[in-house]
């Protein structure tokens, strides 16, 4: 999705005023929401927009980096592009892990909070997060089914 201009508003005189960013949009646009939220509701969307906009700086940061690396191996291994160097230098299961990652990046952008990490600083995020490359180690363990339930 392209922004095709910026957003204004008008005050009560008439006075135009650019918006800059989705929170500042919001914010004016809450009073005449169908809905009320929690308290703290708005607050909270409000820092998890911004949280979500400067991890996705981060992880296009990143990935300027990363597509260059990717350009040098692809043109060392001479094959025609992305897609034919993972399926020539990679097995499956990592060139399908890759690919995970690589799409990770726009994840899905309609939801204002798509890259929102709460709590987590910025060197977590590279670290845990699939569109830096992350490798987490997974343990996995069992459950007696006696003493599993749903609270309903």
């Amino acid at each position: 999705m392209q922004n095709l201009g910026h957003i204004e508003m008008l005050d009560g005189t008439g006075a135009r005023h650019r918006l800059d960013d989705p929170s500042a949009l919001i914010t004016e646009v809450s009073p005449a929401l169908a809905v009320s939220p929690a308290p703290d509701g708005l607050a909270e969307l409000l820092r998890d927009m911004d949280n979500s906009m400067r991890n996705d700086v981060l992880a296009r940061r990143h990935r300027e980096g990363w597509s260059a690396e990717l350009r040098q191996k692809i043109a060392a291994a001479g094959v025609p592009g992305f897609l034919a160097y993972l399926e020539q230098s990679l097995p499956p299961h990592l060139a399908a892990m890759t690919l995970d990652q690589w799409g990770a990046l726009e994840g899905h952008p309609f939801y204002p909070t798509w890259k929102a990490k709460p709590g987590l600083p910025p060197q977590e995020v590279t670290a845990l997060s699939p569109e830096f490359g992350a490798r987490v180690r997974l343990r996995i363990t069992a459950l007696r089914k006696k003493w599993a339930y749903i609270e309903k």
